[in-house]
């Protein structure tokens, strides 16, 4: 892309891929990059685009090359980056979205991303009664309480001593207004907020930015404080979006004299029929109702008969992939039983026979790579996926909707027994409203 032309439409994800940094230091582009990427659900769903595109940011905007000498064009990338990692969040490892909540919160808000929208999400894919659910939430709320990110110029008192306005020193402050007896819910934080002097030296915006932290924290921590928690369906709340410009104002399109501009996307094109509501997305993840009782009720009998020994398990599932008719039920009870015992995830690792099923199929499609990255490191999760698409789609018939659906059931399993690295096996795609795997 020469560095005299600026961009005159809306950019697809192969466009975006291609910019330097010098085509993101031209006036105006920074508006039509942020509006390629904000008005296409794409990169709201399509979890791999979207890491792609973060990436290639990232490292496009580093702070000691052409960008040292523009912080304020640098916040403004480094704000798009964070709302596409945050996109991520229903796939990311847990550490990774502790330290986003840790280092990140305010900046999310600041783009006008709603903090609890991404996060509600997981908590409905992988739930929060569960021990590992638990740890994750309790972990959580430690790094948001220990978040950095300044609210505001003015120094906070508490007990006396002044304090940084950081996130962390506001909940603090915030906890401090509860201990005189006053009931920690939605009335009460409309009191801290409306009588605080702290509160009342914050702008509009900081003090938007300030609410939607703090009623988010009584959710985490206080769900009574709220009238639904984190878990259920809840109202969105958000800092008010940036604007966009309008198209007077827009300093987009290059005067006339300039490269004549291809054909402006219409922004109606990006757009789906009508986008899921999280309820729904729930419903097509959990599937057949019948069909899960069937699944659970073959879990409990293979509890029974097998007793948790790995290798009569192996042989049984491996026997149902030769048969000529193999049964659904059976053979995802058999995967599912395995998930629960930590064990799916060492198929490949210790058994031969399904190594030599990964393997043949990597050899038969031309994948040379990844057939010897197998003998290095069975155990990735490539190539679990790999095997999971070959008996859920090749062997049982099942769409690819309905067989990453299963898989991305499978992958939360291992995530909720410590093994984050399984959990983005597949994901949802709102675009199509479908479940489909992570190529």
């Amino acid at each position: 892309m020469a560095d005299d032309i600026k961009l005159n439409s809306l950019l697809d994800f192969p466009e975006l891929l291609k910019l330097k940094a010098e085509d993101l230091l031209l006036p105006g582009n920074l508006e039509l990059i942020r509006a390629s990427i904000k008005e296409n659900p794409e990169y709201i769903c399509e979890f791999s685009k979207n890491r792609e595109l973060a990436r290639h940011f990232s490292a496009l905007i580093q702070p000691t090359g052409i960008f040292s000498t523009k912080p304020g064009l640098l916040k403004e990338y480094q704000a798009l980056v964070n709302y596409l990692n945050y996109q991520r969040l229903p796939v990311m490892v847990d550490k990774d979205i502790w330290q986003m909540f840790k280092a990140e919160a305010v900046e999310i808000l600041a783009s006008g991303v709603d903090l609890k929208e991404r996060l509600l999400l997981y908590f409905d894919l992988n739930g929060t009664e569960t021990e590992a659910g638990r740890f994750f939430l309790a972990n959580l709320i430690k790094n948001f309480r220990e978040n950095q990110e300044k609210i505001g110029q003015v120094k906070l008192t508490i007990n006396n001593i002044e304090a940084e306005p950081t996130v962390s020193n506001w909940l603090k402050s915030y906890e401090l207004f509860f201990e005189s007896g006053r009931e920690h819910n939605a009335l009460g934080r409309v009191s801290y907020l409306g009588n605080s002097p702290q509160v009342r030296q914050l702008n509009p915006a900081e003090k938007g930015i300030l609410t939607a932290l703090l009623e988010f924290y009584d959710e985490l921590k206080y769900p009574q404080a709220a009238p639904e928690v984190i878990g259920r369906r809840t109202v969105a709340v958000s800092a008010p979006a940036r604007p966009m410009p309008t198209e007077k104002a827009s300093p987009l399109l290059p005067a006339k004299s300039a490269v004549t501009p291809r054909p402006v996307k219409p922004v109606a094109d990006f757009l789906p029929p009508r986008q899921l509501s999280r309820d729904e997305i729930l419903r097509l993840y959990q599937g057949d109702a019948a069909e899960n009782e069937a699944v659970a009720t073959a879990v409990a009998s293979l509890k029974n008969t097998a007793s948790g020994n790995f290798r009569k398990l192996c042989d049984d599932l491996f026997l149902l992939l030769q048969s000529r008719q193999a049964d659904k039920v059976e053979i995802v009870a058999l995967l599912t039983y395995l998930a629960q015992l930590e064990k799916l995830d060492d198929l490949i690792k210790e058994d031969q026979r399904f190594y030599r099923l990964v393997a043949d199929d990597l050899k038969q499609k031309g994948e040379e790579q990844m057939l010897n990255d197998l003998k290095f490191y069975p155990q990735a999760p490539q190539f679990l996926r790999w095997l999971l698409a070959g008996i859920l789609g090749e062997k049982l018939k099942l769409k690819e909707n309905e067989a990453a659906r299963i898989g991305l059931k499978l992958g939360n399993l291992l995530k909720q027994a410590g093994n984050d690295k399984y959990a983005g096996m597949a994901y949802f795609d709102a675009v199509s409203g479908e479940f489909k795997w992570k190529k």
